[in-house]
């Protein structure tokens, strides 16, 4: 094992502990809307870079395709909950009620059944490209409607949840050769990392700040908030109007 791999071991079992603990508190405030979901695809990052983690280390070439199958749980899991976090942050939380939410876990679970690594390979990055965009077009429609503040705090969530995907497109555009550093396990940590910091600095699943910024944005009247230097730090939406 040389220097690369270990290191690369640390960072999955450490990405897996901070994915964990982020899960953990943010069920335990599942009040919150999107904590649920959120709690979810934590758990499936954890269970991704924990599997990536005991293929490096303990993994043999008669069990690596077992190590596969199980981070293939974890990847079909995450596109799923990025979606519906992207449905709740943009309002659009209608679209994936719970039969809905349900009827979009049922293909990436079946990919994990496939014997076909090839077929079930293609089909998971076909949905997941599918889940990544429809998120990305509910947040573009839903943003002209957001706060300014709110607007970035929904950027930065969403970009750390996306990092794991970016390593692993690199992986399979050949970035990461025999000797060289693995950026999987890099996009790992430092995705958990920053989801971390996001969620501890702005209290996200507390009830307060949600329940303020709701009352704000439907508010007739204008609200602007500038700081000591006279930039806008906060703005609701009859603000932005004006």
């Amino acid at each position: 094992m040389d220097d690369f791999e270990a290191l690369s071991i640390f960072l999955s079992f450490l990405a897996a502990f901070l994915a964990t603990s982020l899960a953990l508190s943010a069920w335990q405030r599942k009040s919150s809307s999107w904590a649920r979901p959120f709690a979810i695809m934590m758990m499936a990052l954890a269970e991704w870079s924990l599997a990536y983690a005991l293929q490096l280390s303990v993994g043999t070439p008669a069990t690596e395709h077992i190590w596969r199958r199980l981070q293939n749980i974890g990847m079909s899991i995450m596109p799923v909950t990025w979606f519906i976090l992207a449905a709740h942050f943009s309002d659009y939380v209608n679209i994936v009620g719970s039969y809905r939410r349900r009827l979009l876990y049922i293909l990436p679970l079946l990919t994990v059944l496939l014997v076909s690594y090839e077929l079930r390979h293609t089909i998971r990055l076909f949905y997941a490209l599918c889940l990544v965009m429809g998120g990305t077009l509910l947040l573009v429609r839903g943003w002209r409607q957001e706060g300014r503040t709110r607007q970035w705090n929904t950027l930065a969530i969403l970009a750390a949840a996306l990092l794991p995907w970016v390593g692993y497109s690199l992986q399979l555009l050949g970035f990461h050769r025999p000797g060289t550093p693995d950026l999987l396990p890099v996009t790992f940590v430092v995705g958990a990392a920053s989801l971390t910091s996001i969620v501890t600095r702005l209290h996200l699943f507390d009830l307060v700040p949600i329940a303020r910024q709701s009352v704000l944005n439907n508010m007739p009247s204008g609200v602007i908030v500038i700081n000591m230097q006279d930039r806008v730090v906060d703005i609701n939406l009859a603000g932005q109007a004006i």
